[in-house]
């Protein structure tokens, strides 16, 4: 995660951490519970229950609330993808051959792995039969034209026919 703040407020709020209070920051911000983010940022505590309430503490420094505030926000917006992302994603979708994909592909929509044989009294393999489904390539370009405003919102099969020269 980019932790970087721009604005020369954000680079005012990071001066005024503490490298352990911006480390308790970032591992709230990336899902540990406060009073464990507290022990990993190197805050000394004998208990949990001490870490728990030192966390808690923390949490309502004004400063480290907002610099929270602001990593939550910047995660928010790294986390939508650009309509540039979802245009190169469906067009890898419509130009990867169905047989580049397999189960370990971001492209594998489904995948499924069945014993088709097992090993017999003389040793023999057990062969696997292994299926992976890929989103769809049509629907792909159907929404691919959708974003860039190819085509009439709404769904006919005028937008095959566009396509194609005909309808399916």
């Amino acid at each position: 995660m980019d932790t970087s703040m721009n604005s020369e407020e954000d680079q005012s709020l990071i001066c005024e951490l503490n490298d352990r209070q911006r480390l308790f920051c970032l591992y709230v911000v990336t899902g540990h519970p406060a009073n464990e983010a507290y022990a990993l940022a190197g805050y000394a505590s004998g208990s949990d229950e001490a870490a728990r309430a030192n966390a808690s503490r923390l949490i309502t420094n004004d400063n480290v609330k907002a610099y929270l505030d602001e990593l939550i926000k910047k995660a928010e917006t790294d986390a939508v993808m650009t309509l540039q992302e979802k245009r190169e994603y469906l067009a890898r979708v419509v130009r990867t051959p169905i047989g580049a994909v397999d189960q370990f592909s971001d492209l594998c929509h489904k995948h499924k792995t069945k014993v088709v044989s097992g090993p017999s009294v003389e040793g023999g393999q057990v062969v696997l039969e292994s299926q992976v489904e890929m989103p769809d390539k049509l629907r792909a370009l159907a929404e691919d034209s959708k974003l860039a405003f190819h085509y009439p919102t709404h769904e006919k099969d005028e937008l095959f026919d566009g396509i194609f020269g005909g309808p399916l």
